[in-house]
């Protein structure tokens, strides 16, 4: 199993386009051995003037941008968690600390931004992750941790997830959720909430870390030369 590991490419990169109405967010996580291609980040018009979001890689907005950009991690092999499958790998689970932007390890992308209400007016906001490419069924070994930590009222509220298709026919039981993840909403879509009540200067702090999961039995010789493509959006509810 994995006799050409040494051939993989782990390429990701984040792109984010915010507006009025919304957030845009581009995830690319690759084992392919060419580069990325070019890839399209739609901009919505403003419906609402005084519902506007912003972003920044800190939390004191020093720099607020329209566009923010992850660093590739450009050489990445399979995470294995020594035997046991509900296990997070330790390089993800020793994180006590975030950094801002881009924080990658050695075979995981890490990226954590912020996100701000800078209107006049209380709004609400989906969240969706969606996958919009895959090759050799790079999707079904990956797994995806997002990290949230939402200002309500003052009060800082952690919510951590995992998530992960649910196992294949391959798996030991075909279509469970894999051992210690959330099953992504479908099989296009990661994940699909909403945010409600992100009050006016109020922070929302994501960190979003992705790798391939060596104990996953769909992480195996097929997805080798895989890609896989993900956009997350944050649209805001009228």
């Amino acid at each position: 199993m994995f006799r050409t590991l040494s051939r993989l490419r782990h390429i990701s990169r984040t792109g984010m386009i915010v507006t009025a109405l919304g957030i845009l967010i581009m995830l690319l996580f690759s084992c392919y051995t060419h580069n990325v291609q070019s890839y399209t980040i739609e901009i919505t018009n403003p419906v609402e003037q005084n519902k506007i979001m912003i972003l920044s890689e800190t939390r004191e907005f020093v720099n607020t941008t329209h566009t923010l950009y992850a660093t590739p991690v450009n050489r990445a092999l399979p995470i294995g968690v020594r035997g046991n499958p509900e296990a997070e790998p330790i390089e993800i689970s020793s994180l006590e600390e975030f950094k801002d932007g881009s924080h990658n390890g050695i075979n995981y992308f890490a990226y954590t931004f912020y996100a701000k209400n800078a209107g006049t007016a209380s709004l609400d906001y989906n969240l969706k992750l969606f996958i919009t490419q895959s090759e050799n069924n790079v999707d079904k070994a990956i797994r995806v941790k997002i990290v949230i930590v939402r200002d309500y009222f003052g009060a800082k509220i952690r919510e951590e997830n995992t998530y992960a298709h649910v196992q294949s026919e391959i798996g030991i039981n075909p279509g469970a959720p894999e051992p210690g993840t959330t099953p992504f909403y479908n099989n296009k879509i990661v994940i699909n909430q909403n945010r409600y009540g992100l009050d006016v200067e109020t922070v929302d702090q994501y960190t979003v870390l992705m790798w391939l999961h060596g104990e996953d039995l769909d992480c195996n010789d097929q997805i080798i030369k895989g890609k896989l493509s993900m956009t997350m959006r944050f649209s805001v509810l009228t």
